[in-house]
């Protein structure tokens, strides 16, 4: 079992991406419009980093007690592991002025 790094002992590491459209054909469309180089990679590292993010969301949601039907809307952002998510997403202000207006 690996020990837990710091964040400091981290290292930078290359991956090489090989992507056909019959694999994800909305991620290569996506990736498509852009040219090469860094605006590519950029668009596929932010994907790849709000992709995470909703797993995690998923993950913390799934943990929750369910208290309403399921054609029912998502919960609020109340709680601190969801509020925490989202503000590393950028996305808490657009939904907490959402849950204000409620």
């Amino acid at each position: 079992m690996k020990a837990k790094q710091s964040a400091s002992s981290f290292e930078p590491f290359e991956m090489m991406v090989k992507l056909s459209r019959e694999d994800a054909p909305h991620l290569y469309d996506d990736l498509a419009q852009l040219p090469r180089g860094r605006r590519r990679v950029s668009r596929l590292r932010s994907l790849a980093s709000h992709g995470l993010m909703v797993e995690m969301l998923r993950v913390i949601l799934a943990e929750q007690p369910a208290k309403r039907p399921a054609y029912a809307s998502p919960p609020p952002a109340s709680s601190p592991q969801i509020s925490s998510l989202l503000r590393s997403m950028n996305l808490s202000g657009d939904l907490d002025d959402e849950v204000e207006r409620r």
